[in-house]
């Protein structure tokens, strides 16, 4: 938040008893860069550990797209330790490779 500005949201998802997803992330494209990202994941990392999840998962577009945005996305999970885990080219349609990272926890 920016006095009462919200600058960035983050959506987690249970997925079963060892796994959280991190569903969705944004932030202001003003805020890009500026740890607001990080903030949100450190946050939601934190929560996680506190419920006893061993991985976090997230979704996002595959590197086979050519979408520059979702490349800079990747690099920001992979900042945050996340890995590639597995692409699956078709559960978002053809046109939406996803690729599913995750991040071991505990």
């Amino acid at each position: 938040m920016d006095k009462s500005r919200p600058l960035g949201f983050i959506s987690l998802k249970e997925n079963n008893q060892y796994t959280a997803e991190i569903y969705v992330m944004g932030i202001l494209p003003d805020y890009h860069r500026q740890g607001v990202g990080r903030a949100l994941f450190n946050s939601a990392l934190s929560w996680a550990k506190e419920k006893g999840y061993e991985f976090l998962q997230v979704k996002t577009l595959d590197e086979s797209h050519p979408d520059i945005y979702y490349a800079r996305t990747r690099k920001f999970y992979f900042s945050m330790g996340f890995r590639p885990l597995e692409c699956f080219p078709e559960l978002w349609g053809k046109e939406n490779p996803c690729l599913i990272m995750v991040q071991y926890i505990k």
